[in-house]
């Protein structure tokens, strides 16, 4: 980022807002009470980069550009080899927008080195090695969860973890034997 390194982060204040209302179920978000700029905004996570408010303002704020404003935004991110702004942009998903030459360089750049630049569990996420199976579950869950629908008898996805692994001979595997007539099918 082209900020001086002398100016300080603003103050900032925080207040919890409404921001949306479904299914007679309010949805709440920290905002910072003062309109800030996006370099404003950027020079307090550079200074307290795990501020999590302050993180999803921004991917809010992201989110809110136009597409040619975040290719624009990828384009400055990937040349100036910017950590923070790397991790803001993967955690965006600005490289599934981006003309293939640069989702190209900026693919080349690893998640998993950009963990220290945010509080959030995004990046975390995607670069676990088993997240492929933890997805459709997800997705699953997120129809039951958020819009009541049941749950189907037989979901005929894949595990989305090594039962032996976790379990193994420990006394976990004890206590669930009386209780179980076998592993789920894979």
């Amino acid at each position: 980022m082209n900020m001086e390194s002398s100016r300080k982060r603003p103050r900032v204040n925080y207040s919890l807002e409404l921001t949306a209302t479904a299914d007679a179920t309010g949805y709440f978000s920290c905002k910072t009470q003062e309109t800030l700029s996006l370099e404003e905004m950027l020079l307090h996570l550079e200074q307290a980069p795990l501020d999590e408010f302050m993180h999803n303002q921004v991917l809010r704020h992201l989110s809110g550009m136009s597409m040619e404003e975040r290719i624009v935004f990828l384009e400055k991110t990937v040349n100036s080899k910017d950590s923070l702004l790397l991790a803001l942009c993967h955690e965006a998903g600005f490289a599934e927008q981006a003309a293939p030459s640069l989702k190209k360089l900026f693919l080349k750049i690893k998640p998993l080195e950009l963990l220290s630049q945010t509080p959030l569990i995004i990046l975390k996420s995607k670069t676990s090695k088993d997240s492929d199976l933890h997805r459709p579950w997800i997705s699953l869950f997120r129809e039951n969860i958020l819009r009541h629908i049941l749950l189907p008898k037989d979901a005929r996805l894949p595990q989305p973890f090594d039962p032996v692994h976790w379990i193994g001979n420990s006394p976990v595997k004890r206590i669930l034997q009386p209780f179980t007539h076998g592993m789920p099918p894979k």
